[in-house]
């Protein structure tokens, strides 16, 4: 039997064909390690692009680069939720006011016994407050009114209870009276006097009112139709109801006695009210 491969043309012989075997191994074709070659370096190219995309995508080499995002504008717009500041309604009286001038709180005072008041320095300090006097401011034509009121009488101090502060409100207690000036009905005050232990008027005493957006300071002394040492202090052109704090203050703006409420009258025959500070112990 012959050892010829069937499936080998004729025309080659074994040697031949066992030649051509040794020579194409060692031919121009690439090897193995050519190809690897090539893969490695496609790899580190498509790494590097990659990372080109990443970093800015809309280089020129990216085919499908972004869209490129819309500019966005702010407009400035109102706050709804900003605080606005709204105005505080005005409090009318209870009773319908009369038409009367407001209080002027540049007024003169007129040549004549006028009830005048006095506006000090800032309180709690050190220096005596000087009773300079001035008109009530709206007051024109509070003159002095001779008998229209009597201070209360004196209280023996060995029948009160000893308070906190050296003066007390007299009676603990709010007596009301119709304005004896030429304003008549068109006028609301707090006014009164403040007496020692003696029942003698004392003047030059600091009397404080404050509410209703009003905080003023008035003198002992300077309303004469409450005493010699009388005060009155101008609330209203026409009388009202309303709540206010009272309190007296020594020459230096310290308190000594105790703050009181007042609550002032809509009616004509009321619209003074009156508030005495008695001395309640030596101080």
């Amino acid at each position: 039997m012959s050892d010829r491969n069937p499936y080998m043309p004729e025309d080659v012989t074994p040697e031949a064909a066992t030649d051509a075997a040794s020579s194409g191994s060692t031919g121009a074709g690439c090897s193995p390690n050519g190809i690897t070659l090539i893969f490695i370096v496609l790899t580190g190219l498509f790494i590097v692009y990659f990372a080109i995309l990443m970093v800015n995508p809309y280089v020129p080499i990216n085919p499908f680069p972004p869209r490129t995002p819309l500019p966005i504008y702010v407009v400035a717009t109102a706050d709804p939720f900003a605080i606005r500041d709204t105005p505080t309604p005005t409090k009318l009286p209870e009773t319908p006011r009369l038409s009367a001038p407001l209080p002027s709180p540049t007024a003169t005072i007129a040549p004549s016994d006028t009830a005048v008041v006095v506006t000090p320095p800032p309180l709690l300090t050190d220096t005596p407050l000087p009773p300079t006097a001035t008109l009530i401011g709206g007051a024109e034509g509070a003159e002095v009114v001779e008998g229209a009121y009597t201070p209360p009488p004196p209280v023996d101090p060995a029948l009160v209870t000893r308070s906190p502060l050296p003066f007390t409100v007299a009676d603990e207690q709010v007596t009301y009276m119709a304005n004896p000036n030429v304003q008549g009905c068109r006028w609301a005050s707090i006014a009164g006097s403040a007496l020692d232990l003696s029942g003698n008027p004392i003047s030059g005493l600091a009397v404080r009112v404050r509410g209703e957006g009003i905080d003023e300071i008035r003198f002992t002394g300077t309303a004469l139709t409450y005493s010699t040492g009388g005060y009155e202090i101008f609330l209203n052109g026409a009388p009202l109801q309303a709540e206010y704090i009272v309190q007296l203050l020594s020459r230096t703006g310290s308190p000594i006695s105790e703050e009181f409420t007042v609550i002032t009258s809509p009616l004509c025959e009321e619209n003074v009210a009156i508030v005495d500070f008695v001395q309640n112990h030596p101080y």
